[in-house]
């Protein structure tokens, strides 16, 4: 019986596991959805924001619009549409769907 090779577990700086295939919300392009994995670097001020609009794990998002220059991505989560800054953006990891 052959025996596979594991690739090592990638992780986050933080030591957590890296969720397989998952990617920062902000590289998702417009008219794209995925599923929140997780939320890198976890400051309880910013959890506790993303809670207010529903930017949970688990949770389906889709990214509407994205602004140039840097600007702000526009994603909507159920019927509720957000702008989120790249560096906000940055820190929710989606699976693609």
């Amino acid at each position: 019986m052959a025996h596979r090779k594991h690739r090592p577990l990638e992780r986050f700086p933080d030591g957590a596991p890296r969720a397989e295939a998952a990617i920062p919300l902000h590289r998702l392009k417009p008219g794209k959805s995925g599923i929140i994995a997780r939320i890198e670097k976890e400051e309880p001020e910013l959890l506790k924001y993303l809670a207010t609009l529903g930017l949970l794990p688990q949770t389906k998002v889709e990214v509407e619009e994205v602004a140039p220059f840097g600007g702000p991505i526009l994603v909507r989560v159920g019927a509720s549409r957000y702008a989120l800054g790249r560096k906000v953006a940055a820190k929710i990891l989606v699976k693609e769907t």
